[in-house]
């Protein structure tokens, strides 16, 4: 066999593997599904229902068309300061392609939670357990103690034994937990309250 004849029939095998490749990839789905995610701030309530992070979350895929019910939570990450967190979305389309997509949530905690008083301490009682300002406003605090009652110290010499824990700022928006408690002449605390400030 010449080499002529050589070149040519290696030239038809070459085309034949090709075009087998370009047959078999013909109808086989290569694209990833895409996840879309309303706009617009989101809050979620540690110990609440996930399932309410995927209200109006969509995925669309070029050959399944809407799978928009196969999309979960693949991560809920909280993080440290505990007001913040991050959702990782993700779905599979029938071909196992998965896709993901991020959001980035507003967390809060528990809030009203009191921690029980120490044996012969004071009962602290607030109107609230939360408050929303917006930014700049003025917040008191103590302008939410309802009643301070003890074995033996007057509520007008508590009142200035009350503390409250945590950092906040006013004129910077985000959601702060405080914890309000007070403590009597001889040493004993109260009932401690998680209050949340929300500023906006």
């Amino acid at each position: 066999m010449d080499e002529k004849r050589i070149n040519i029939l290696l030239a038809i095998a070459c085309i034949v593997v090709f075009v087998s490749g370009v047959l078999t990839n013909i109808g086989r789905d290569n694209d990833l599904p895409t996840i879309t995610i309303p706009e617009g701030e989101i809050s979620y309530r540690v110990g609440e229902d996930t399932s309410m992070l995927l209200s109006d979350v969509t995925a669309f895929d070029q050959h399944d068309g809407d799978i928009s019910a196969k999309v979960f939570i693949n991560q809920l990450i909280i993080s440290g300061n505990g007001r913040e967190g991050l959702v990782v979305y993700a779905v599979t389309d029938s071909a196992n392609h998965v896709a993901k997509a991020e959001r980035r949530i507003k967390v809060i905690t528990d809030t009203g939670a009191a921690t029980p008083a120490e044996p012969g301490g004071p009962t602290l009682v607030i109107s609230e357990d939360s408050a929303h300002i917006t930014t700049g406003e003025a917040f008191d605090p103590f302008g939410y103690i309802v009643s301070i009652t003890d074995d033996k110290d007057p509520e007008e010499v508590l009142l200035h034994h009350v503390s409250v824990e945590g950092t906040y700022d006013t004129t910077e928006p985000g959601s702060y937990i405080l914890t309000i408690y007070v403590t009597d002449l001889d040493g004993n605390r109260s009932n401690m309250i998680e209050f949340l400030l929300d500023v906006d």
